[in-house]
């Protein structure tokens, strides 16, 4: 199903557009979609591993099944299933619950006010930490602030 892209807010389960019962299409576009497209499409992967991508500074909500690359800024207010990998030169700031691992990639910048229930890599981003992590908190390179707030049940080690 396809909807148009009125507003930066969309749901994952697409319940704005009036299409909530219906399920989602099956296969996983093979070309980022852009800020300038005028449609927007939320697809399933045929595998599990594939990762979905979404639009530029957009708000993603809802419950995602499966891994997240994150490449163009994003507020997300969800819970992912999956693994989160914040790509080279994005920004991802959470809110949400991340159901597996977070992966910070060299020159990503993010914001981690939510919930980590994996393990947390910092490969060379900027990350500043300011919810919970459940996992470990892993610093193998950039920056990573961890914010008195923050509540970190696992270790913090440095690889």
């Amino acid at each position: 199903m396809r909807c148009l892209l009125a507003y930066t807010m969309i749901s994952v389960s697409l319940s704005g557009c009036g299409h909530a019962a219906m399920p989602l299409p099956p296969a996983i576009p093979k070309t980022l979609v852009r800020a300038t497209d005028a449609l927007f499409h939320v697809k399933p992967s045929p595998q599990p591993s594939a990762k979905r991508k979404f639009l530029p500074n957009q708000i993603v909500t809802g419950r995602i099944e499966g891994d997240i690359a994150v490449v163009d800024p994003m507020l997300f207010e969800g819970v992912a299933t999956g693994t989160v990998t914040v790509e080279r030169g994005a920004y991802l700031e959470t809110y949400g619950t991340i159901e597996k691992d977070l992966i910070v990639h060299h020159g990503a910048v993010v914001q981690m006010h939510g919930y980590v229930r994996g393990n947390l890599y910092n490969q060379g981003g900027d990350l500043t930490i300011d919810g919970t992590v459940t996992g470990t908190t892993h610093r193998q390179g950039g920056t990573t602030v961890i914010d008195p707030h923050a509540k970190l049940v696992g270790p913090v080690v440095d690889d």
